[in-house]
């Protein structure tokens, strides 16, 4: 008998106290990377009205478009957390982070990480390791 292993379709996340599953067929991923994209696109162009904004040494730049950002990235983080955990988890994740972008933006990244891995069938050096543990340990029975 040949055994095939398939990858699971679902993700659990935990963010915060809160528990999330994500759904990883086809249509959601293309979901997934419409939104990826539109967070791409507006990254792009907040890089292009605030060249070098990461470098300069002025205040007043840096506290205009601090002020012109934030709110709509983090709009596109709600939009990204709908789509990918439904309707409505945007804001509650927007809570647990503080309300705090920056935190988002953390969550939205190692959400992003694993839709990556999932899409390209990236193992993690801890999938590989585990893989080899239990090769090992099966080995030795």
């Amino acid at each position: 008998m040949i055994k095939i292993n398939l990858q699971k379709v679902t993700e659990t996340f935990q963010i915060g106290d809160k528990t999330y599953e994500a759904d990883f067929n086809d249509e959601a991923l293309k979901k997934y990377f419409k939104q990826g994209q539109k967070i791409w696109e507006y990254d792009k162009q907040v890089s292009e009205k605030y060249p070098d904004i990461e470098n300069t040494d002025d205040f007043g730049k840096v506290c205009a478009a601090a002020i012109d950002v934030l709110p709509a990235r983090a709009e596109s983080y709600k939009s990204f957390f709908n789509e990918t955990f439904g309707e409505g988890t945007g804001e509650k994740i927007y809570a647990i982070c503080g309300k705090s972008t920056p935190n988002m933006q953390k969550v939205f990244m190692e959400v992003w990480k694993v839709i990556y891995r999932k899409v390209m069938d990236i193992e993690t050096e801890s999938d590989r390791a585990a893989k080899k543990y239990v090769k090992n340990r099966n080995q030795k029975r």
